[in-house]
C-alpha cells in the first residue's frame, strides 16, 4: 500500500493477495452502525474538504478520490447489504494489527463510500482512525487516517 504524508496519511489500493473475509456480524445482524455524533463530525469533515479551494485541499480531495458533490448527496448509509460489502472490504484492506471490525460507519458521498470504525484503532487514543474510500462496487480507491478527538460516548460505545 502506498502512503503519502499530507497532514494525514493517505494510501491507495487494497492489500493484494489477502482474501476478503466474511463480515464478522451475527447472522441477520446489520453491519451498519447508526448515525450519531461521530457520523455528524465525519460528514462535516467531508463537506469541509469537498469545499476546499486551496491547492492543499484540492490535492487532498483528488488523492483520496472523493468527488465534489452537493451536500444533499452526502448521507449515512443504512442498507445492510451495502454495509456488509463495505465491512468485508474494510477488514480485507486494513492491516491494522487488531481484530477485524464487526460493524462499520458508512457514509455515501455521491458515487463513493467512506467507511470507518473509531473503535478499530492502533496506538491508543492518539492513533488515527482509518477511513477507507470505496467506489460503487466496494473496491478500494484510497485509505486515509483522520486524527481527531472522538467523543467518549462513541469511543466507549458498541462501535466495534
Amino acid at each position: 500500500m502506498k502512503i503519502l504524508l499530507l497532514g494525514l496519511m493517505i494510501g491507495t489500493g487494497a492489500n493484494p493477495g489477502r482474501p476478503t473475509p466474511a463480515p464478522a456480524t451475527a447472522l441477520g445482524a446489520s453491519a451498519c452502525l447508526s448515525a450519531n455524533s461521530y457520523t455528524a463530525g465525519e460528514i462535516a469533515a467531508i463537506k469541509q474538504f469537498i469545499g476546499a479551494t486551496d491547492s492543499l485541499g484540492v490535492d487532498f480531495r483528488a488523492s483520496v478520490s472523493i468527488p465534489v458533490v452537493a451536500d444533499s448527496s452526502i448521507r449515512v448509509e443504512h442498507d445492510s447489504g451495502k454495509c456488509a460489502r463495505a465491512l468485508a472490504t474494510y477488514n480485507a484492506a486494513m492491516d491494522l494489527g487488531v481484530a477485524p471490525a464487526s460493524r462499520i460507519y458508512l457514509i455515501r458521498v455521491g458515487t463513493r463510500y467512506v467507511g470507518s470504525n473509531p473503535a478499530v484503532r492502533t496506538g491508543g487514543d492518539d492513533a488515527g482512525i482509518a477511513q477507507i474510500v470505496m467506489d460503487a462496487t466496494f473496491s478500494v480507491k484510497a485509505v486515509y487516517f483522520r486524527f481527531e478527538t472522538i467523543p467518549r460516548s462513541v469511543k466507549d460505545g458498541d462501535a466495534r
